[in-house]
């Protein structure tokens, strides 16, 4: 920096660059021999123009991403949309393999296994969902199961299991043995949601449900569904996801 009197100012002069040779800006006034102030000031609104177009350039790049993760998460949304009618639609057929006899569907569990890998892959508002409404509709068009008290119970039980797997696989790390962990803890949240529920039915309906009546069902009787669901359930639900079906912001980057 250095002090230089043009046209009766003294002042401190600031270098700026220009692409032939160099001038000076002192306050709002522009200087550098051999140019006039005409082109310092035209190099000077370049630079102007240059910053505004940066500035420009980032506000774009802003509004890409943003738009990239609008589509991406429509996508998601509609995937989610699309697997959850299907999960939806197996847990309304899966139980014509028992023959839709009732002992036998309350040792397998047939439609705890479709709404517990839709909570896990679609998430909890979906698993919910789904859980919720497959055995209300099964009741409502087959019949089966009698829906008061026991399709009622099973929609408290079956939301219970897509929120609480899809919640818990939110939370633990993706990894093989916390969806081991995630699918006990579902399974026994679920059962106790459903012991209460039929507290609560069966008192409106002015019977009894006593906590041996409990074991039987939610334990004693489902031993062989728990087995199923505990061999295929983690294995299938690691199989979807390294499929990559879902898009993240970080695949949208390396791609």
């Amino acid at each position: 920096m250095e002090n230089i009197k043009a046209k009766g100012h003294t002042g401190s002069f600031h270098h700026i660059q220009h692409p032939k040779s160099q001038y000076v800006v002192f306050g709002d006034s522009v200087f550098g021999p051999p140019y006039s102030r005409r082109e310092a000031f035209s190099v000077k609104v370049d630079n102007e123009l240059k910053l505004c177009y940066i500035i420009m350039e980032k506000i774009l790049t802003k509004v890409n991403a943003f738009n990239e993760w609008i589509e991406m998460n429509t996508y998601n949304k509609n995937l989610r949309m699309i697997l959850s009618g299907l999960f939806l639609a197996v847990a309304y057929t899966l139980p014509f393999l028992t023959g839709q006899i009732p002992e036998i569907g309350s040792m397998l569990c047939p439609m705890h296994i479709p709404v517990l890998i839709c909570g896990f892959i679609c998430g909890w508002r979906w698993g919910l969902g789904v859980g919720f409404i497959a055995p209300l509709i099964r009741s409502l068009t087959l019949g089966v199961p009698v829906l008061f008290p026991m399709a009622v119970c099973m929609a408290f039980e079956l939301g219970a299991y897509g929120a609480i797997s899809g919640i818990m696989r939110r939370l633990l790390p993706k990894r093989l043995p916390y969806i081991y962990c995630s699918l006990l803890i579902a399974m026994i949240v679920g059962r106790a949601v459903w012991g209460i529920a039929m507290v609560i039915c069966m008192g409106i309906k002015g019977g009894a449900f006593t906590f041996g009546a409990f074991i039987t069902g939610a334990i004693t009787n489902a031993i062989p569904g728990i087995i199923i669901q505990i061999a295929i359930i983690p294995p299938i639900v690691m199989a979807i996801e390294r499929w990559g079906l879902f898009r993240s912001r970080k695949e949208k980057t390396d791609e």
